[in-house]
């Protein structure tokens, strides 16, 4: 559900994406240890905030757990390396 939180389709609403940050926030607060776990493509969620550029979750999470922007999925991207890829680039 965490991973599931920080999907957006190509054409949203900047209302889902407010709505998919406190759904994430949610989650987040009652399993903060999911947010080292790694999907079957090796991404975390910083990878997946990276992709759908949810900056504000990104500093948030970076914050407390930098490590994160430090781990490679399975083609070994860094979460910079997916931003860059999906055209995030701030």
């Amino acid at each position: 559900p965490l991973f599931s939180a920080l999907f957006l389709p190509v054409i949203h609403t900047q209302h889902l994406k407010e709505n998919k940050e406190k759904i994430f926030n949610l989650l987040r607060a009652e399993n903060p240890f999911l947010l080292d776990q790694q999907d079957i493509a090796g991404d975390t969620v910083v990878h997946k905030m990276a992709k759908h550029g949810f900056l504000s979750l990104l500093q948030e999470t970076l914050a407390t757990h930098p490590h994160l922007a430090l781990k490679k999925n399975k083609q070994g991207h860094y979460p910079l390396h997916t931003a860059i890829l999906n055209g995030q680039t701030e």
